[in-house]
């Protein structure tokens, strides 16, 4: 009663609510001797008759999400909808003509996606190999998310014992062609700074999600902030060339978590694309046009002769090999270095290892 008396007042003037004085959904749950969590099950039934729509639709909803248990819940919502419909309760008149949970057959298929499931589909589309994460608010969904799709998909999802071990193993496995991608929030970001610019030196793909949660420190984990930009922007010590995209609903976060996977390979540089926890978990309705996507596979040497991983070219792009690869050494080094990876200090290469990687930037 307390909580009607609160909220009554946010109704629209020809809103109703169901309570147990009008439903009594405890009551109908008892008599089927389902559980007391089942009984809000009687109100979507109930609502279903409320504002006239097919209930036939609500099961299918249930199926899908609740699988075995789908009818016991299918049960009650019935019997919600009958108990209205035997007390004669008002409906509200159809605006059009068929309309209710079905879609118009005129009308692009939409479903309803947060943020992190839609980027997790977009990294997919774009031949996600391997996705590496330690659990950290509100980034732990897209995880939760690719982990149950693991199998169907043929994914490996990866659970390091903390962010540090999450990059350094996202890079070592990009190191031998897979495509990969880590998620995580801002502090779990601060830990990954060091490897992210081994990324960078290496010339190794990387896509890094970032979603925002308000700081300094561990902060407010379950409230939303876009206060990440500056410090995304220019994470990693030294310089070199990173790239970052921000979508601002799910449609975007799909498009631009294919984009961010294709930039990664395309430019062999880190990608980070940047998400707030409003965006990150709010559901939304969304179309996804996958015909903007296409797969980028990058500059890949097929049968090199004398190859060099960095070797110097017009656009600052290295043609990329694989350990394992016939007749060829792929090395990978965190200190400064020629064409073939070999660690120097000569002031000369130095200089021309630099102007190389940042001659990608013109291309962008």
């Amino acid at each position: 009663n307390e909580s009607i008396s609160f909220h009554q007042k946010e109704l629209k003037k020809d809103g109703v609510i169901f309570d147990e004085s009008c439903l009594p959904m405890t009551q109908i749950t008892k008599e089927i001797n389902a559980p007391a969590i089942t009984r809000t099950s009687v109100a979507l039934g109930a609502t279903c008759y409320y504002f006239n729509l097919e209930i036939e639709n609500l099961e299918k909803i249930f199926k899908e999400a609740f699988g075995e248990k789908a009818e016991i819940n299918i049960k009650l919502a019935k019997k919600g909808y009958q108990y209205l419909k035997t007390k004669n309760f008002k409906q509200k008149p159809r605006r059009l003509k068929g309309s209710g949970l079905r879609p118009k057959a005129s009308e692009k298929k939409k479903i309803l996606i947060d943020g992190n499931q839609a980027l997790a589909l977009g990294l997919i589309k774009a031949g996600l190999n391997v996705y590496f994460a330690y659990p950290m608010t509100p980034a732990t969904s897209i995880l939760h998310f690719l982990a149950k799709k693991e199998k169907e998909l043929g994914l490996k999802v990866v659970q390091p014992e903390n962010e540090i071990a999450v990059i350094n193993m996202a890079i070592g496995a990009a190191y031998t062609g897979q495509k990969v991608a880590v998620g995580t929030s801002g502090g779990g970001f601060d830990l990954m700074q060091e490897a992210m610019s081994l990324a960078g030196m290496a010339e190794i793909p990387l896509v890094i999600a970032v979603s925002q949660r308000p700081g300094p420190s561990t902060g407010v984990p379950t409230y939303t902030s876009q206060s990440d930009l500056r410090s995304t922007r220019f994470s990693g010590h030294g310089e070199f060339p990173r790239i970052l995209l921000a979508p601002g609903d799910p449609e975007e976060a799909y498009l631009l978590g294919a984009q961010a996977l294709n930039l990664a390979w395309e430019y062999q540089a880190p990608v980070i694309v940047l998400l707030d926890k409003h965006l990150s978990e709010s559901l939304m309705t969304s179309f996804f046009d996958s015909s903007k996507i296409k797969i980028e596979n990058g500059k890949i040497a097929h049968n090199p002769k004398d190859y060099k991983r960095f070797e110097t070219t017009s656009d600052g792009i290295s043609p990329m090999a694989f350990p394992g690869m016939k007749n060829v050494v792929v090395k990978a080094t965190s200190y400064e270095h020629d064409e073939q990876g070999i660690t120097t200090e000569d002031s000369q290469i130095i200089k021309e290892m630099q102007e190389k990687r940042f001659k990608k930037l013109q291309l962008l």
